[in-house]
């Protein structure tokens, strides 16, 4: 197949490039967990050589392949935790056209959120809509697996005629996924009083909070305080930090404006990966998901704990100042809740 076509392959299956024996066996997933797709004829014929985390050495399997669905195998099993679908997680796969058994794109990132978010993780139900084929095979799946995934051309390009590439509906896609890298879905330290002069927070069970604004005027100095107290490593100054957050406005007066969202991972993709340091770009006004790291966030963030769960309250001077960004009026004071999930040295 010609390189153009590969391509515009690759760019459907959103994937961004990125820097074992096989086992064949039917299913890695872990016992409790109910994967969403399952072992089948095409991809257990499916092997691979190579490590988990580095392109495959060799792909082979009998030619012409046609998978009648989504079906995954399990060339190396890791020995991870189950992938749960709201968890950030990193990934990256090749692809090998079914038909013939050549390279459509090399090995890659998946990274559905870059563009929107600068980030490489994502939560497999991220992918329901856009790519649905691969919420199916990761879900379940232990953390550190290499799977083989085959899937029909017209279930990755529904509707679409690529009959100018070199590809039919009826035809077969090969994908070699390994599961690189797992978070946490939510804070998991211990839970810690709530303190006298911050908003209220009230947590669903999957860890989505909820803000409630006090009818007091806003503080003007920082403050923070731990709502979860975890164990983990500590977050140095300019570290990468894995988050969940939601941010929220605490206005000058008693509308809706008071504590309106202006940015949550939780609606917005899932998890991010973001320095622990102020960042000098300007505000967003892109997906919700989409997060500046203003002065009062980087304070929060720099001596926390991976597993602790910080409510800061930011006066305007450690947040978007006298000028505002699209989602929040000049002047305001801001809220973040923020579930610390990991931290990794850049030093």
């Amino acid at each position: 197949m010609r390189r153009s076509a590969a391509l515009t392959v690759c760019a459907g299956l959103v994937l961004t490039l990125a820097a074992c024996s096989p086992s064949g066996s039917s299913s890695g997933a872990a016992a409790g967990c109910t994967p969403l797709a399952q072992a089948g004829t095409s991809s257990s014929t499916v092997t691979a050589t190579g490590d988990v985390g580095s392109a495959p050495a060799s792909v082979a399997f009998p030619t012409p392949l046609k998978p009648a669905g989504v079906e995954v195998s399990t060339l190396v099993e890791g020995d991870g935790a189950p992938v749960q679908p709201n968890q950030g997680i990193t990934a990256a796969a090749s692809i090998v056209d079914g038909k013939t058994g050549k390279d459509l794109a090399d090995y890659a990132r998946i990274a559905p959120n870059a563009r929107t978010t600068g980030s490489p993780l994502f939560t497999p139900a991220s992918l329901h809509e856009s790519l649905p084929y691969l919420e199916d095979a990761m879900t379940c799946m232990p953390v550190g697996s290499r799977l083989a995934v085959t899937v029909p051309v017209s279930t990755v390009f529904p509707g679409q005629d690529l009959s100018s590439q070199g590809l039919d509906a009826t035809d077969g896609l090969v994908l070699i996924v390994d599961i690189t890298s797992s978070f946490p879905a939510k804070a998991t330290g211990e839970p810690r009083p709530a303190q006298a002069g911050f908003p209220s927070v009230v947590t669903t069970d999957d860890g989505v909070p909820g803000i409630t604004i006090p009818p007091s005027t806003p503080p003007t100095e920082y403050r923070d305080a731990l709502l979860r107290a975890g164990d983990g490593a500590e977050v140095g100054d300019g570290d990468t930090v894995t988050l969940q957050y939601t941010g929220v406005v605490w206005g000058t007066s008693t509308s809706a404006e008071k504590q309106a969202v202006f940015g949550s991972s939780w609606t917005g993709g899932g998890p991010l990966q973001v320095p622990a340091t102020a960042t000098t770009a300007a505000p967003s006004t892109g997906a919700a998901s989409s997060l500046v790291v203003t002065p009062g966030l980087a304070k929060a963030l720099v001596g926390k704990h991976v597993g602790d769960q910080v409510i800061a309250v930011v006066p305007p001077a450690e947040g978007f100042g006298d000028q505002g960004s699209a989602k929040v009026p000049a002047g305001s004071t801001l809220v973040y809740v923020v579930d610390i999930l990991g931290t990794s040295t850049t030093k």
